[in-house]
């Protein structure tokens, strides 16, 4: 049955909000409902081209390219001429995100520097790089906006993969790229010659690359400070490190006064790789940081993080995937791991007592321990542990459930008070079991119920969130 003319579904305004919370595959039936649909609709079909998982679009008829390459804002995983191929001599020019491998085919790099010159103007976000075994330049002149024209640059995150620049070029990358606040530099070759105008760049807050271009150290060289290429980024707040167990020995105290002085307002790090370097860093490196993100625990990393207790606030490890934390089932512990982190671990909720996120979920902290000791971070908000003996997902559940329950007593409490209500609270918990029982259920849910602004937890099995109760 057709539309009557003046159906709400027919209002641009509505059929376009209603777009946005579909499936690709019901977007694109909704497009062949009528014309009034087919614009917002269209839009959602054609918004990302993945190359990866549409394997077909190569296939899709170049008039159709043509008329819809406008609508494009997302081309992913270009790695072969014939990805490019699909796109070459279309209206593709208002991508906001753009991920390309280069090949040393002169066609391949033509019509790529074509796609990156069309959209350079509207790129907010570029992924480009090269295999490993080539010795590819970065094509600066594709990124560049034209002289004398009126656009600039809005590319705000750039990864640059396996290819070659000098310092010069870096610095004059930075420049073109006046609102860029994420670099990452992965198996970039540096050329170490000095830069004799190095840009100050004052929007960029993150930047990722190998210890030895962040620090400027040189195997030939005891001086490299002009190497660094920290001094480009006077307000970086985070850095992300990949720390090689293969690299020598380290002068960290030279890098100690490089970060002091290049990078004032440095807070958070990330740090990936060796847990030697790691607590090194940590240790005689980095100052003050409010953020710290490993992806390994060690004594000595635990005992370089307590040098930063006055300023921590968020203390996490590097998760193996993005679902980590809602799997059906309770993960295992690898068992390689040691296991006297447990009393260790400890010191940490004792000593930092500005610490809101605890994310530690590979290590098993004891409740014994727990329950002799005194945690100083009363305001913690996240916690994502491991506790010895709680390892069923019907034991966690419990535990949560315990929880959950008091808290919405507590809230039920002072909502009857704010009223001032006489009658009884009703109590979901029967709170005498839950302060007195002894079982392993009841002894954590007491830890929970310490921390009154507490939000999210994760114990090993789905992690459970108390929202904010809203004025």
């Amino acid at each position: 049955m057709p539309f009557v003319k003046d159906h709400p579904l027919l209002v641009p305004e509505v059929a376009l909000h209603i777009s946005r919370f579909i499936t690709l595959k019901d977007a694109l039936s909704c497009a062949r409902v009528c014309k009034a649909w087919s614009d917002p609709f269209s839009s959602v079909v054609w918004h990302t081209v993945d190359f990866e998982a549409h394997k077909k679009f190569v296939d899709v008829d170049p008039a159709a390219v043509r008329k819809h390459g406008h609508r494009i804002r997302a081309v992913l995983a270009i790695r072969q001429a014939r990805h490019l191929q699909a796109l070459h001599g279309s209206s593709v020019h208002r991508l906001s995100k753009l991920s390309i491998l280069l090949s040393p085919e002169a066609s391949f790099q033509a019509f790529c520097g074509d796609l990156l010159r069309q959209n350079a103007a509207s790129m907010t976000e570029l992924y480009i790089g090269a295999r490993k075994e080539s010795s590819l330049v970065f094509p600066f002149d594709a990124v560049c906006i034209p002289i004398g024209s009126q656009a600039t640059s809005k590319l705000s995150i750039l990864t640059i993969r396996g290819l070659q620049m000098t310092r010069d070029g870096l610095s004059s990358l930075l420049k073109m790229c006046p609102v860029l606040k994420f670099l990452r530099m992965i198996e970039v070759t540096l050329f170490n010659t000095s830069c004799h105008e190095p840009y100050q760049h004052t929007r960029m807050v993150e930047v990722e690359a190998p210890l030895e271009q962040l620090f400027g150290l040189n195997a030939d060289s005891t001086s490299s400070t002009d190497l660094s290429i920290l001094v480009h980024f006077p307000r970086l707040k985070i850095i992300r490190i990949w720390c090689s167990a293969a690299s020598p020995v380290l002068p960290f105290s030279d890098m100690k006064t490089k970060a002091a002085q290049f990078c004032p307002r440095l807070s958070n790090v990330d740090l990936r790789g060796s847990s030697v370097i790691t607590t090194s860093l940590l240790a005689q490196v980095f100052r003050c940081l409010s953020r710290i993100h490993v992806d390994r625990m060690s004594s000595g990393v635990i005992m370089a993080i307590l040098g930063h207790q006055e300023t921590l606030k968020s203390l996490s490890m590097v998760i193996p995937f993005c679902d980590y934390y809602q799997q059906d089932e309770v993960p295992e512990l690898d068992q390689g791991e040691p296991t006297v982190l447990g009393w260790e671990l400890q010191l940490i909720p004792q000593t930092c007592s500005r610490l809101v996120c605890m994310n530690i979920p590979f290590y098993e902290m004891d409740i014994d321990v727990i329950e002799t000791t005194r945690w100083t971070c009363t305001e913690l908000e996240e916690l994502f542990i491991r506790i010895r003996g709680l390892d069923t997902k019907e034991k966690i559940g419990r535990v949560m459930q315990l929880w959950v329950d008091y808290r919405k007593s507590i809230e039920e409490e002072r909502e009857c008070c704010s009223e001032e209500c006489t009658s009884s609270t009703s109590m979901d918990v029967d709170m005498e079991s839950l302060f007195l029982g002894n079982s392993i259920e009841e002894r954590v849910a007491r830890l929970l119920v310490r921390f009154q602004e507490l939000r999210r937890v994760w114990l090993g099995h789905k992690t459970c969130e108390i929202r904010r109760a809203t004025a």
